[in-house]
């Protein structure tokens, strides 16, 4: 169920990008010309399942 939600999102960015364009400040900044292909490397890797995004919290 959360890959389903990640691919919304990232579906979600991509279409914003196609139709406002980059934003003044954002990771387009930082990774310059490289963030299109980066980004849709991401969500392609994602939807075929060889990628998969985590998170936590980790404690000592």
């Amino acid at each position: 169920m959360k890959l389903k939600q990640e691919l919304i999102f990232f579906d979600a960015l991509v279409a914003r990008l196609k139709e406002f364009g980059p934003p003044k400040m954002g990771l387009n900044v930082l990774m310059g010309e490289t963030t299109k292909p980066k980004l849709m490397n991401l969500l392609g890797h994602l939807k075929t399942g060889e990628l998969e995004l985590r998170s936590g919290v980790y404690q000592k």
